[in-house]
């Protein structure tokens, strides 16, 4: 990479994002040089394409919600996850790569700050055991994210699916079905099949669907969310336990004792592998 490049993030990102993008594309100038030219065209690495293919998929993800909406980098970055350091070098990235949307209105800025405010609304009703309060909360936060960003939007996917889980906890399970099956669906489109957040999102449906009863529906989704999470996290990490522990749940209110015995001993021996033998 170019040294005008790197005082460009040096000088914009700060030390925190250089450093990132020097982890990311330290000695890889002649890495992905194939990928690079499918992805970034007639881009040479040298100018900076290698730095966008270690962002991923997700960093594609950015720039194609960036693009369509006319939104800044800057403002949909985070909501896929990524760090302040990220968001800055992804910035400086599209802004290299010729992606430039439009500025944020006064307009848009307001839709967003009413979705924010929804959010925090919902979040203290649920805090106080209100959950249609804060399900009508995540549906007014939901409208302006979609009017704001569009129904497949990071923020406008976890409103939903946020709002179906508290209809479920209200007990209104067919109400909370349609959300947390259309927040699934998103989930997949956003983040792929192997994404962490799906197997979020298939864990709470498959919840739902266990409390309506409908075990053979929530049993797939169970198993979908473990393999991802086994995937995508490692086999030890707490996340896994948690679905695991869920899963042999369901084989319990199945009658599947023995299926539900070796879950629940792996699941335990995770959690005292992360917190200690000890912890309460």
């Amino acid at each position: 990479m170019s040294v005008a490049l790197w005082v460009l993030i040096g000088l914009l990102a700060g030390p925190d994002a250089a450093a990132l993008a020097d982890e990311w594309c330290g000695g890889r100038a002649d890495e992905d040089t194939e990928l690079c030219a499918q992805l970034c065209g007639v881009r040479p690495v040298s100018e900076g394409c290698h730095l966008f293919i270690r962002f991923g998929q997700k960093g594609l993800m950015v720039g194609a919600v960036a693009k369509d909406k006319g939104l800044p980098v800057s403002l949909v970055a985070p909501a896929f996850g990524f760090s302040e350091a990220e968001t800055k070098v992804l910035t400086i990235l599209f802004d290299m790569l010729g992606i430039a949307p439009l500025p944020l209105t006064d307009e848009l800025r307001a839709r967003l700050a009413a979705g924010d405010a929804a959010v925090a609304e919902a979040r203290q009703m649920h805090a106080m055991g209100k959950y249609l309060a804060a399900a009508d909360a995540y549906h007014r936060a939901v409208a302006a994210y979609d009017a704001a960003l569009g129904v497949t939007h990071p923020k406008a996917v976890g409103a939903r699916g946020m709002g179906g889980g508290m209809l479920m906890l209200a007990g209104r399970h067919r109400n909370a079905e349609h959300l947390m099956e259309k927040a699934t669906r998103d989930a997949e489109r956003l983040f792929g099949p192997d994404h962490p957040q799906l197997s979020a999102a298939l864990n709470n449906l498959a919840g739902l669907y266990e409390k309506m009863g409908a075990y053979e529906k929530a049993e797939p989704l169970y198993q979908r969310s473990l393999a991802i999470s086994e995937k995508a996290l490692g086999p030890d990490h707490p996340e896994v336990a948690v679905t695991l522990s869920n899963l042999a749940g369901l084989y319990v209110q199945m009658g599947a004792y023995e299926k539900a015995e070796p879950l629940y001993q792996r699941s335990l021996a995770i959690e005292e592998k992360a917190l200690g033998p000890d912890h309460p």
